[in-house]
């Protein structure tokens, strides 16, 4: 299995504060480690949503493993490694629980179980894929690329610096927007597309707070609203592997974000310069430095006492 870290958007405001979009892929066994980061928008594919058949593929087909075979000693770090001798031992025992757990899986499924409790035999043997948004990676960076972070994490940590290092971010001006998913073909597209479709989209980002305001255009909003459904999916395809169309895009939304209760995470993704001045003075909009997430904009994005 590949750890990886792909740019999905990178921007950088008039004022100068950066803010970049990634896709990672890597063991999902270290997922918890990577969500204590409070300063990152992410969401995550969903073990509750994918059929059981494909992860097991996926399963049968990554061999996610360990990249180090670090022997025990006091403390987490594990800075001895095994020789080969013993890492093939270990890796072998490894492998017989992959295949006992996909065992499992296959039985838990034959009998109609759920995915959410089928698939949650086989998550220390899978990989995942998150999308993640931030203006602040120092820390993140600090501590996981540092010989003392857990092998996969510091991995993963050094891929998602290098890409950083090696991405120019494009300069937006206030009202324009950082979409992640969106691309060139995208903005033609829907240029000459009859975008009806998304009126009961664009309806909970108006309101008496003149929300919509913050858009140039309508056209701009349904970009957005098209960044924030493909954010919820990580992906511009389905969970069944097919290409969406806008309608998909907005139907998804709808149902995280028109419906109750809202499930905004997706609309943390997409952003928008910061207009310095103002009630907005501080420079802090939820966890970002310098720009507005969209999930600002929406109606009811948090359920409250």
């Amino acid at each position: 299995m590949e750890i990886s870290a792909d740019i999905l958007a990178d921007s950088i405001s008039e004022s100068g504060i950066r803010i970049t979009t990634l896709e990672l892929h890597y063991h999902r066994y270290i997922l918890p480690e990577f969500n204590t980061h409070r300063a990152f928008s992410r969401n995550g594919a969903s073990s509750r949503a994918i059929p059981t058949e494909k992860l097991i593929a996926a399963c049968l087909r990554e061999l996610v493993e360990p990249l180090e075979w670090g022997l025990n000693q006091s403390g987490m770090q594990a800075f001895n490694i095994a020789d080969d001798a013993l890492t093939d031992k270990g890796r072998a025992i490894w492998n017989a629980a992959r295949a006992d757990a996909v065992r499992h899986a296959l039985e838990l499924n034959g009998l109609g179980f759920a995915k959410q409790i089928v698939n949650r035999v086989l998550e220390p043997y899978l990989s995942t894929r998150t999308v993640v948004t931030s203006t602040d990676w120092a820390n993140f960076d600090g501590l996981r690329d540092h010989k003392d972070a857990q092998p996969e994490i510091r991995d993963l940590a050094q891929k998602v610096k290098e890409a950083r290092l090696h991405s120019t971010p494009n300069l937006l001006r206030l009202g324009e927007w950082h979409k992640p998913y969106i691309e060139g073909g995208d903005e033609q597209r829907l240029r000459s597309t009859d975008l009806s479709f998304a009126i009961p989209s664009l309806k909970v980002i108006g309101g008496p707070n003149r929300q919509g305001a913050w858009f140039n255009s309508t056209l701009d909003a349904v970009k957005v609203i098209v960044s924030a459904a493909r954010s919820a999916r990580v992906s511009y395809r389905t969970v069944e592997g097919k290409p969406t169309d806008y309608v998909d895009d907005c139907n998804l939304f709808q149902r995280l974000i028109v419906n109750q209760p809202v499930h905004a995470s997706p609309t943390e993704h997409q952003a928008t310069p910061f207009p310095m001045g103002g009630k907005l003075d501080s420079g802090i909009t939820r966890n970002f430095r310098g720009w507005v997430p969209f999930r600002a904009l929406i109606a009811g994005d948090t359920i409250e006492d």
